[in-house]
């Protein structure tokens, strides 16, 4: 999946903030009921659905199976126990370099939405959320993502959400004289590393383009200056 990533050449010398996050998901319930016997230690992470992520689905990679907790019970014993398909990295090797043992976990999650978990070598690379009421494909990950070894430090992936713009990763916005481009991602917030769910490029309509908002200190106290900047290049 490829991210929603927008360009745009500007003089920055302050900005608003791209968007707030609209539920506290520290206070998101990450108990437990009933779980299974597990054949190695389990990793675990919640997927939240709903504006107010009152909806939970609990995601706990046990070696090469993967439990979801279709019924959002937080009882896994009866939770969906999803089996791997292999996926062939080769092209993305380099010369000589060894294939790793690449996963992926589809399932169903709801009506409407579906997650897609992926591993290279037992490690969770991606989680990919598809809500197909809203018509959104979104993924989290980044090469950040960690999976909890406890349910009460579970990353937590808020795919129902409201949609916000962010700098990437390392990125930050400096005052100077040159146009610089103002790239940012479009997505929904997390709680945890990587916990980021990035919008795909494809399910945006080609006509439709966000708005970002730069604020330009006034000198000497006089009064900001603020405009408004349509982001529609895509990369």
């Amino acid at each position: 999946m490829r991210p929603l990533l927008l360009l745009l050449a500007v003089f920055v010398c302050g900005v608003s903030p791209f968007g707030a996050q609209a539920t506290d998901l520290t206070q998101v319930d990450r108990s437990l009921g009933k779980e299974p016997a597990y054949k190695e230690k389990p990793l675990y992470c919640l997927v939240a659905l709903g504006p107010e992520a009152k909806q939970r689905v609990w995601l706990v990679l046990d070696g090469e199976t993967l439990y979801v907790d279709t019924k959002g019970t937080g009882d896994l014993t009866q939770a969906e126990r999803v089996k791997p398909r292999p996926v062939i990295l080769t092209g993305l090797l380099e010369p000589g370099q060894k294939e790793p043992r690449a996963l992926r976990f589809p399932c169903a999650v709801t009506k409407d939405v579906t997650v897609d978990l992926m591993t290279i070598n037992g490690q969770v690379v991606q989680v990919d959320v598809t809500d197909a009421r809203r018509k959104l494909a979104l993924a989290a990950g980044g090469g950040e993502l960690r999976f909890s070894d406890h349910p009460a430090t579970a990353p937590v992936i808020h795919a129902g959400g409201r949609l916000v713009m962010r700098l990437p990763a390392g990125r930050s916005l400096q005052r100077g004289k040159e146009p610089v481009n103002l790239m940012v991602g479009v997505g929904i917030p997390g709680l945890g590393a990587g916990t980021f769910a990035s919008l795909n490029c494809a399910s945006v309509p080609k006509d439709l383009h966000p708005v970002a908002e730069v604020e330009y200190p006034a000198k000497d106290g006089g009064q900001a200056i603020r405009q408004r900047y349509t982001l529609d290049q895509r990369c």
